[in-house]
């Protein structure tokens, strides 16, 4: 699976309007998230969830998964890999790591 960095993965959605996909549960993603992530929760992630939450709007776009430190990412990048996204990378190190370089991040809410 591609994997880019924190930084890279900022750069795309700035300028590629990357989606980025937080696949960590809600409670988590409330903590404290990258900016601009949208909540998909691994466990949600069936084939029809994928067809009707996450491919219309995403034809185009890079599509970006991440999680706390990138296991689960990579495995919601398979499972969007199966649906044909054709677009996906996985931001390597996670939400950990994207904090931890001082990107934008959110905390409380949904989005």
């Amino acid at each position: 699976m591609l994997k880019v960095s924190p930084q890279e993965a900022w750069q795309r959605i700035r300028n590629q309007q990357a989606r980025l996909i937080d696949v960590r549960t809600p409670h988590e993603y409330q903590t404290l998230r990258a900016a601009g992530a949208e909540n998909h929760e691994l466990s949600t992630l069936t084939g029809d969830y994928i067809a009707e939450h996450i491919l219309p709007g995403s034809a185009d776009k890079p599509l970006l998964v991440i999680c706390k430190s990138g296991f689960r990412a990579s495995q919601a990048a398979e499972l969007f890999k199966a649906m044909n996204v054709k677009q996906v990378l996985v931001v390597d190190g996670g939400t950990d790591l994207w904090n931890e370089q001082g990107l934008p991040v959110e905390k409380g809410g949904t989005r």
